[in-house]
Order: structure tokens, then C-alpha cells, then sequence
């Protein structure tokens, strides 16, 4: 169904009229009937209020955008290691892992001697190529992947690598400072290494996509394998951090 449609079949659905969801986005009722009638143009900055108000879940979110299809979202692990990559690049065959830019997390775990609790360190990146920049990071003096292996427990560190046809440098950018920055509100780690902040890219086509629907995809699968905690626990945590600060600012 094209966005027009689905747009206008959701806000029915919902018992809204026009005017509704006209003020909930503060724009004119005129506006809503061209974005209906597909006379306009949905503007870049209020799309994903606009699918919030009508209940989009992220599949449909990503069908829209033609994230959907046989060679979408691909997350392959391997062992951070010379021959966990050299391995990966002689069998692995998914092209959006070879072809394409992707994302990539490299996680280790350590047990605190104190607590006997088992807690993840992290880092986060991206690159045009997964096989050249892994190799880097192995050969770099002072790197924070090879940080981590050293902290971990056993010296072991996972490399978690994604990719999906729609991957761009813009995408993965922003892709990247959004885990950095869900990760640091994570229970289940303990130190994330990065040490820059990308800040938010400038907006780019689709942005919206990755960032609704594609972004929660991913950290959902990740989930699903017991690397991440689920965003109701990412979102408590953080305030549980956050009301110390409060209370010291009233």
C-alpha cells in the first residue's frame, strides 16, 4: 500500500479526523488532505511524530521505506581475532556484510572480583569495509578493540558485524550514535569505550527509517542473543541515573 493510503486507512482506524491529528502536528487540516491525497510531500521533520500518532509499528515502517525484502537485515558474530576475521572473509558470502558499509560492536565480559557479577565492555563502529577495518584495529598499537580483548575475561572479545542493503555512511553514522549513547544506559555493561561523540548526522534521505524502525530492529535481534538489555530496561536505568541530577537541581 503506498504511504498516501496507509496514512489516511490508519488515521480512520484510529477515529481520528483530520483536524486531529492536524493540531497534534501543528499544521493545517489542509496540509493532512495533501499528504492523504499525495499532493505533498511529508516533510523530513515531523514524519516520525506523524507515524507515532498513528500507531506505525516498525514493520510497517520499514516496508514503506523498502527495508523489507530477501537480503534486509543481516548480523553475523565472530571472534575478535586475526583468524575470526580471515575466517569471515574466506566463508562469509551475505554481500550486504561485504559489500555494503556496516556496523559493527565488539563486546568482552568481566566479572567483578567484588560483586561476582558479570558485566559487558563495549565499543561501537562503523566502516566501509568490516575485513580492512577489523584488520586495523588488530594491528593498531593503541586501539580500543584490542582495549577490551585485553580487559576482558579469558581475553576474549565477540565482534558483532550488521549489515543491510539500505546501509550508507550517513546511516551507519547515525547508527553508531545511537548505540553509543543506548549502550552507555545499558545495565548489562559497565564501560562503553568509545571516545568520541559523533552527534546527531545532518538529516539524509530516509533518516527517519533507520531511525524508527531500522535502529530498533537491530537492538531487538541483539537482544534476542542476550547481548543488549531491552529498551524498557535501557529507559529505567537511565533514570534511575538521571534523578540524582534531578533532585540536585530543584
Amino acid at each position: 500500500m503506498e504511504i498516501y493510503n496507509l496514512i489516511k486507512s490508519k488515521r480512520i482506524a484510529l477515529g481520528l479526523t483530520q483536524d486531529d491529528v492536524a493540531n497534534r502536528l501543528n499544521v493545517t487540516r489542509q496540509a493532512i488532505q495533501n499528504w492523504e491525497n499525495n499532493k505533498r510531500a511529508i516533510p523530513n521533520n515531523i514524519i516520525a511524530k506523524y507515524f507515532e500518532i498513528l500507531n506505525f509499528n516498525a514493520t510497517e515502517i520499514l516496508s514503506l521505506f523498502g527495508f523489507l525484502s530477501n537480503d534486509n537485515l543481516k548480523i553475523e558474530e565472530i571472534d575478535y581475532s586475526k583468524k575470526g576475521i580471515d575466517e569471515f572473509q574466506e566463508h562469509e558470502n551475505a554481500e550486504v556484510l561485504m559489500n555494503f558499509p556496516t556496523l559493527y560492536l565488539g563486546v568482552g565480559k568481566q566479572r567483578n572480583k567484588y560483586t561476582n557479577s558479570i558485566k559487558q565492555l563495549a565499543y561501537v563502529g562503523e566502516a566501509s569495509s568490516i575485513v580492512r577495518r577489523t584488520n586495523e584495529h588488530l594491528n593498531a598499537s593503541n586501539d580500543k578493540l584490542n582495549t577490551i580483548k585485553a580487559d576482558a575475561d579469558n581475553n576474549k572479545e565477540t565482534l558483532y558485524i550488521v549489515g543491510h542493503s539500505k546501509f550508507n555512511k550517513s546511516a551507519t553514522l547515525e547508527l553508531e550514535q545511537m548505540f553509543m549513547d543506548s549502550l552507555l544506559g545499558d545495565p548489562k555493561f559497565s564501560k562503553i569505550y568509545n571516545g568520541r561523540n559523533n552527534g546527531l548526522s545532518a538529516d539524509f534521505y530516509e533518516r527517519n527509517a533507520y531511525r524508527a524502525a531500522l535502529f530498533p530492529e537491530i537492538w531487538e535481534q541483539l537482544r534476542q542473543r542476550n547481548v543488549v538489555s531491552s529498551f524498557v530496561e535501557v529507559h529505567n536505568s537511565i533514570i534511575r541515573l538521571c534523578l540524582p541530577i534531578a533532585h540536585l537541581s530543584l
